[in-house]
């Protein structure tokens, strides 16, 4: 009966050092394939902590990068930058963008642009896991903001054509034709094209045409 105990005991180590072996190698394929992202990319559980990011995350954002650990909650990561001074704030205060961002965080799904300190653009996408947690894409986009910007500049100094654009009942893109490659990034869509389409400027901007 001992003998049949021991046995059982063996059994049982050798199948969780199975697992833990399994799971090692699980962890590692996946800290490989991140690394193959080009595209900042972090995983939050259902409380909201950090389960793991790529190093491209960390480079594009450098001064909350020690922050950006495991086990560390969303909010605090986001002090952290505040205090080290990474993102560019509206009028309001930090606290106030702070609970703005939370909240944005925390829809089913979302995107939205924000700007650094040092003047960069990135585009944050997120959506939530089947296991509940938080799946973030962050991708920079300075300059298709720039291009962006400047369309705009463009725009409301001429004065008729902006307004031409904007009242057209036919939806109108303008792309980016000077990003290499096959790649046609959009910059900007009308309100027609927001209403013929049901997408938002938010949803396309940065899409290959």
């Amino acid at each position: 009966r001992q003998m049949v105990r021991l046995r059982r005991a063996v059994q049982s180590v050798l199948t969780t050092a199975d697992e833990a072996r399994a799971r090692q190698r699980a962890e590692d394929q996946l800290a490989d394939a991140l690394e193959y992202i080009e595209d900042g990319l972090v995983l939050f559980d259902p409380e909201d902590r950090m389960i793991v990011c790529n190093d491209q995350l960390r480079r594009m954002y450098p001064e909350m990068a020690e922050a950006l650990q495991p086990g560390r909650k969303f909010e605090e990561i986001l002090r952290s930058g505040l205090e080290h001074k990474q993102f560019s704030l509206p009028e309001g205060g930090s606290e106030e963008w702070l609970r703005e961002r939370v909240d944005a965080h925390n829809l089913t799904s979302g995107s939205i642009e924000q700007r650094l300190s040092d003047g960069r653009w990135v585009l944050i996408k997120e959506r939530r896991s089947r296991g509940g947690g938080y799946i973030s894409l962050y991708t920079d986009i300075t300059v298709l903001k720039q291009r962006e910007i400047e369309l705009q500049r463009l725009l409301s100094e001429h004065i008729m054509l902006g307004a031409a654009v904007q009242q057209s009942s036919a939806g109108v893109v303008v792309v980016d034709t000077q990003v290499s490659g096959d790649y046609y990034p959009i910059i900007y869509v009308n309100p027609a094209f927001e209403k013929i389409t049901g997408f938002a400027q938010a949803d396309v901007h940065g899409r290959d045409w």
